[in-house]
Protein backbone atom coordinates (compact mmCIF):
# COMPACT_ATOMS: atom_id res chain seq x y z
CA UNK A 1 0.00 0.00 0.00
CA UNK A 2 1.08 3.40 -0.92
CA UNK A 3 0.94 6.16 2.33
CA UNK A 4 2.78 9.54 1.17
CA UNK A 5 1.95 12.18 3.77
CA UNK A 6 3.48 15.76 4.53
CA UNK A 7 4.65 16.80 7.77
CA UNK A 8 5.38 20.64 8.16
CA UNK A 9 8.39 21.72 9.86
CA UNK A 10 6.27 24.74 11.67
CA UNK A 11 10.00 25.97 13.71
CA UNK A 12 10.85 26.56 9.89
CA UNK A 13 8.02 27.79 8.33
CA UNK A 14 7.01 31.26 8.33
CA UNK A 15 4.75 34.02 6.29
CA UNK A 16 6.30 36.75 5.59
CA UNK A 17 6.12 40.27 2.66
CA UNK A 18 8.05 39.85 -0.34
CA UNK A 19 9.94 43.02 -1.44
CA UNK A 20 7.98 45.65 -2.73
CA UNK A 21 7.79 46.31 -6.23
CA UNK A 22 5.86 48.95 -8.50
CA UNK A 23 3.57 47.27 -10.54
CA UNK A 24 2.93 50.45 -13.09
CA UNK A 25 3.70 53.55 -14.26
CA UNK A 26 5.36 56.35 -12.39
CA UNK A 27 3.70 59.60 -13.29
CA UNK A 28 4.78 63.22 -12.38
CA UNK A 29 2.68 66.11 -12.23
CA UNK A 30 3.85 69.35 -13.79
CA UNK A 31 0.50 71.05 -12.85
CA UNK A 32 -0.41 73.87 -10.50
CA UNK A 33 -3.64 71.40 -9.15
CA UNK A 34 -3.28 68.78 -7.16
CA UNK A 35 -4.82 65.07 -8.88
CA UNK A 36 -6.79 62.92 -7.47
CA UNK A 37 -7.82 60.28 -9.79
CA UNK A 38 -8.60 56.00 -9.33
CA UNK A 39 -6.55 53.86 -11.14
CA UNK A 40 -6.51 49.88 -11.20
CA UNK A 41 -3.97 48.05 -9.79
CA UNK A 42 -2.99 44.26 -11.11
CA UNK A 43 -0.82 41.72 -9.01
CA UNK A 44 0.13 38.46 -8.94
CA UNK A 45 1.51 35.64 -7.30
CA UNK A 46 2.53 32.22 -7.97
CA UNK A 47 4.15 29.60 -5.90
CA UNK A 48 7.47 27.87 -6.52
CA UNK A 49 10.01 25.63 -4.56
CA UNK A 50 12.83 23.42 -5.61
CA UNK A 51 10.99 20.44 -6.51
CA UNK A 52 10.50 19.91 -9.90
CA UNK A 53 7.25 20.38 -12.22
CA UNK A 54 7.28 16.27 -12.84
CA UNK A 55 5.83 16.14 -8.92
CA UNK A 56 2.61 18.17 -10.25
CA UNK A 57 2.37 20.11 -7.39
CA UNK A 58 0.10 23.38 -8.33
CA UNK A 59 1.79 26.73 -9.60
CA UNK A 60 4.48 24.32 -11.26
CA UNK A 61 2.52 24.15 -14.77
CA UNK A 62 1.16 20.76 -14.58
CA UNK A 63 -2.62 21.50 -14.26
CA UNK A 64 -4.86 19.81 -11.36
CA UNK A 65 -2.82 18.85 -8.20
CA UNK A 66 -1.19 15.55 -7.87
CA UNK A 67 -1.25 13.62 -4.97
CA UNK A 68 1.88 15.49 -3.40
CA UNK A 69 -0.58 18.50 -3.89
CA UNK A 70 -2.87 17.10 -1.97
CA UNK A 71 -0.92 15.38 0.57
CA UNK A 72 0.80 18.89 0.88
CA UNK A 73 -2.82 20.33 1.62
CA UNK A 74 -3.89 17.84 3.90
CA UNK A 75 -0.34 18.56 6.03
CA UNK A 76 -0.93 22.29 5.88
CA UNK A 77 -4.08 22.96 7.04
CA UNK A 78 -6.06 24.81 4.92
CA UNK A 79 -5.64 23.86 1.42
CA UNK A 80 -2.62 27.33 0.19
CA UNK A 81 -3.54 29.02 -2.61
CA UNK A 82 -1.11 28.13 -5.12
CA UNK A 83 -1.73 31.53 -7.91
CA UNK A 84 -3.49 34.22 -7.06
CA UNK A 85 -4.47 37.67 -9.26
CA UNK A 86 -6.14 40.79 -8.12
CA UNK A 87 -7.36 44.35 -9.12
CA UNK A 88 -7.63 46.74 -6.84
CA UNK A 89 -8.68 50.85 -7.76
CA UNK A 90 -6.02 52.83 -5.84
CA UNK A 91 -7.18 56.22 -5.11
CA UNK A 92 -4.31 58.13 -6.18
CA UNK A 93 -3.68 61.85 -4.69
CA UNK A 94 -0.82 63.61 -6.79
CA UNK A 95 0.93 67.32 -5.18
CA UNK A 96 1.70 69.46 -7.61
CA UNK A 97 5.14 68.74 -8.97
CA UNK A 98 5.63 65.50 -7.67
CA UNK A 99 6.08 62.31 -8.81
CA UNK A 100 3.44 59.15 -7.67
CA UNK A 101 3.88 55.40 -8.17
CA UNK A 102 2.64 52.29 -6.87
CA UNK A 103 4.40 49.54 -4.64
CA UNK A 104 2.97 46.17 -3.92
CA UNK A 105 4.13 43.62 -1.19
CA UNK A 106 2.83 40.28 -1.58
CA UNK A 107 2.15 38.02 1.61
CA UNK A 108 3.76 35.08 1.33
CA UNK A 109 3.88 31.81 3.16
CA UNK A 110 7.43 29.35 3.22
CA UNK A 111 6.68 25.79 4.54
CA UNK A 112 9.44 23.54 5.04
CA UNK A 113 8.48 20.13 5.41
CA UNK A 114 8.86 16.37 4.16
CA UNK A 115 7.33 13.82 2.03
CA UNK A 116 7.23 10.72 3.62
CA UNK A 117 5.97 7.26 1.72
CA UNK A 118 5.81 3.68 2.58
CA UNK A 119 5.67 1.13 -0.09
CA UNK A 120 5.88 -1.91 1.41
CA UNK A 121 4.50 -2.88 4.61
CA UNK A 122 6.89 -5.79 5.20
CA UNK A 123 9.99 -4.12 4.25
CA UNK A 124 11.45 -0.32 5.34
CA UNK A 125 14.08 -0.38 2.96
CA UNK A 126 11.42 1.02 0.65
CA UNK A 127 10.38 3.82 2.69
CA UNK A 128 11.66 7.28 0.99
CA UNK A 129 11.28 10.84 2.67
CA UNK A 130 11.55 13.59 0.62
CA UNK A 131 12.69 17.34 2.29
CA UNK A 132 11.49 20.25 0.48
CA UNK A 133 10.96 24.03 1.07
CA UNK A 134 7.54 25.39 -0.82
CA UNK A 135 6.70 28.91 -0.95
CA UNK A 136 3.42 30.23 -1.80
CA UNK A 137 0.78 33.05 -1.30
CA UNK A 138 0.05 33.42 2.07
CA UNK A 139 -3.62 32.49 3.42
CA UNK A 140 -3.16 34.66 6.97
CA UNK A 141 -1.43 37.42 5.56
CA UNK A 142 -2.63 40.11 3.03
CA UNK A 143 -0.79 41.80 0.28
CA UNK A 144 0.14 45.46 0.86
CA UNK A 145 -0.54 48.14 -1.32
CA UNK A 146 1.10 51.50 -0.91
CA UNK A 147 1.35 54.82 -3.18
CA UNK A 148 4.51 56.53 -2.86
CA UNK A 149 5.05 59.64 -3.77
CA UNK A 150 8.15 62.47 -3.90
CA UNK A 151 9.51 65.46 -5.47
CA UNK A 152 10.33 65.78 -8.97
CA UNK A 153 13.95 65.21 -9.71
CA UNK A 154 15.93 68.67 -11.91
CA UNK A 155 15.70 66.92 -15.11
CA UNK A 156 11.92 66.27 -14.74
CA UNK A 157 11.85 69.94 -13.80
CA UNK A 158 12.83 70.72 -16.69
CA UNK A 159 11.07 68.79 -18.54
CA UNK A 160 7.98 70.27 -17.02
CA UNK A 161 9.39 73.72 -17.76
CA UNK A 162 10.38 72.84 -21.36
CA UNK A 163 8.76 74.97 -24.34
CA UNK A 164 5.70 72.58 -25.38
CA UNK A 165 4.90 73.68 -29.05
CA UNK A 166 0.72 74.03 -30.25
CA UNK A 167 -1.22 75.59 -32.86
CA UNK A 168 -2.03 78.88 -32.77
CA UNK A 169 -5.26 79.62 -31.31
CA UNK A 170 -7.76 80.54 -33.24
CA UNK A 171 -6.69 79.37 -36.33
CA UNK A 172 -4.92 82.53 -38.15
CA UNK A 173 -4.56 84.17 -35.27
CA UNK A 174 -0.64 84.99 -37.18
CA UNK A 175 -2.40 86.54 -40.59
CA UNK A 176 -3.39 90.07 -40.77
CA UNK A 177 -7.59 90.84 -40.40
CA UNK A 178 -9.25 90.56 -43.86
CA UNK A 179 -12.16 89.72 -45.32
CA UNK A 180 -11.05 86.34 -46.35
CA UNK A 181 -11.02 84.47 -42.72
Amino acid sequence: MNRCTFTAEENYSFSYCAPARAPAETYSTCTRNTLNRTRPVSTANRSYGDLPAAAGLPGSGTGAPSNMGQQYGQGTGPAPAWNTTQQRPVTEIVQPAEASWIETQAGRRRTEGRFDATTKATDPHYDWRLHTVIDHPSTDLSDRIYQRAGPLTASEKLRCQSDRPSATTPVGANAPAGAER
